[in-house]
């Protein structure tokens, strides 16, 4: 078996919370550096210091960084960049040379999400421009929804053979924009939840009718947490105050472990709010069934977001024991 990724998301507006010197290098494999931002004038990159920083430590420890390109909400302006395929190539050499002048691995697609036929062929030919400009060895991967809902957009035929890996985020199963209270990161659908809504259904998704292989495939952890002002799950939570609750995982004390989803939950002193996320036992698991299914590896958001192994201890290093590395 190949040497298992573990790729941790770290985002350069956090860096003060958690320095390069300061993180733990000896369990990940790869940083995805966040984001080159999209807008209508084109791309803005993390700040050229911290950067170069960050990528020199992380190579003096053996781990390797890419940049990662778009995030939350960035279907609109990366489509509106790949208009042409005149456009598309220069998005994909200005990548290039960033990548290149800074010393990076490669580069993340995190496009999110294309919503019609028109975004789907701009992003394979935004992919397909990419790697044309980063030849391997360079890494070319990319963040991927959990279910049909968004990827039906995704050309899998289009974009796998430029791909050294997808990140499929296996999170934020429930949250703010819905009205049922739900773990947001089950690797299990619990009773009465569609099927879909869990890691296990959106490995599949990607695997057997995407096509990709289990070998190109990371289950992705939050570390982070997403509840709701209720006592049970499954309730109906209509109140915007009331969906949104959440929490990084090294600000929450130790919580309870449902088996049945695998996810572990919070619960507040009052137990008017309660939230879901991963904890280390639970995290451990989910490794444990990622190397069973023979994926690839493993990966978190967000790099800051973790315990520091010694006050609290780390979810990414309990994952990572689970997928056996």
């Amino acid at each position: 078996m190949a040497k298992p990724i573990v790729l941790a998301y770290r985002t350069a507006w956090n860096e003060a919370d958690l320095p390069p010197a300061k993180v733990n290098y000896k369990t990940i494999t790869h940083i995805a550096h966040s984001f080159a931002v999209a807008d209508k004038m084109g791309l803005r990159f993390p700040e050229a210091k911290g950067t170069q920083t960050l990528i020199e430590t992380a190579h003096k420890n053996g781990v390797q960084v890419t940049l990662a390109i778009g995030g939350a909400e960035s279907n609109a302006a990366l489509s509106a960049l790949c208009a042409t395929p005149a456009q598309t190539v220069a998005l994909a050499k200005a990548v290039a040379k960033h990548v290149n002048a800074l010393g990076y691995d490669g580069a993340d697609v995190d496009w999110e999400h294309p919503e019609n036929a028109a975004d789907t062929k701009r992003l394979s030919a935004f992919v397909a421009a990419l790697r044309a400009e980063l030849p391997r060895p360079k890494l070319l991967t990319m963040a991927v929804p959990s279910t049909d809902w968004s990827g039906r957009w995704y050309d899998a035929p289009a974009i796998l053979p430029h791909l050294d890996w997808a990140a499929v985020m296996s999170y934020d199963f429930f949250g703010p924009w819905g009205n049922t209270a739900g773990h947001h990161a089950a690797l299990f659908a619990g009773k009465g939840v569609d099927p879909a809504l869990s890691g296990t259904a959106a490995i599949a998704y990607w695997r057997d009718t995407k096509r990709f292989p289990a070998s190109k495939l990371l289950l992705g952890i939050p570390l982070y947490a997403r509840g709701f002002r209720t006592k049970n799950w499954g309730d109906t939570v209509t109140t915007p105050a009331d969906k949104n609750q959440e929490g990084t995982y090294r600000a929450l004390k130790a919580g309870t472990t449902h088996r049945d989803t695998v996810c572990a939950t919070w619960e507040t002193e009052s137990g008017a709010v309660i939230l879901s996320g991963d904890n280390p036992e639970t995290a451990q698991i989910k490794g444990a069934w990622a190397r069973k299914q023979a994926l690839a590896g493993v990966f978190f958001w967000e790099l800051s977001q973790d315990g520091d192994g010694k006050t609290l201890p780390s979810v990414i290093v309990a994952a990572a024991r689970g997928f056996g590395k």
